[in-house]
């Protein structure tokens, strides 16, 4: 992926679920001494995606309060030359599924990125 231009890209974590069936929240599951949804930012920031979206609903807090960068970035904070982070909070979580997608897209649809991509939390970050 070297060498390609990816500023224009807007990715959106999605972390907005209750994660029931896991019985903890998935994206404060631990990998080699960091929490996940910490490694994906990391990638998505080495790749030099423009903005990082962390779209949260239920237990927010209890990301802001284990991941110290997602409490700093509910203001839009710039974590590289080249990425801008900013987390979401969906204030209504259980209006439906998707509530959590309309919500930061909402709040995202008039910043300056060309592609979106949505990921939800549990997925394996591209190698």
């Amino acid at each position: 992926m070297e060498n390609k231009d990816f500023s224009s890209l807007a990715v959106l974590i999605l972390a907005g679920g209750l994660s029931q069936r896991a019985g903890e929240l998935k994206g404060l599951r631990m990998f080699s001494g960091k929490y996940w949804i910490e490694r994906q930012i990391e990638f998505y920031s080495k790749l030099k995606a423009g903005y990082i979206f962390t779209g949260l609903g239920y237990n927010y807090q209890e990301y802001l309060k284990s991941v110290p960068l997602l409490a700093e970035s509910l203001d839009f904070s710039v974590i590289s030359v080249s990425s801008k982070i900013q987390t979401l909070i969906n204030p209504n979580p259980e209006m439906e599924m998707f509530s959590t997608i309309i919500n930061s897209l909402e709040k995202i649809i008039d910043l300056p990125w060309k592609n979106l991509l949505l990921i939800h939390v549990d997925m394996a970050c591209p190698s």
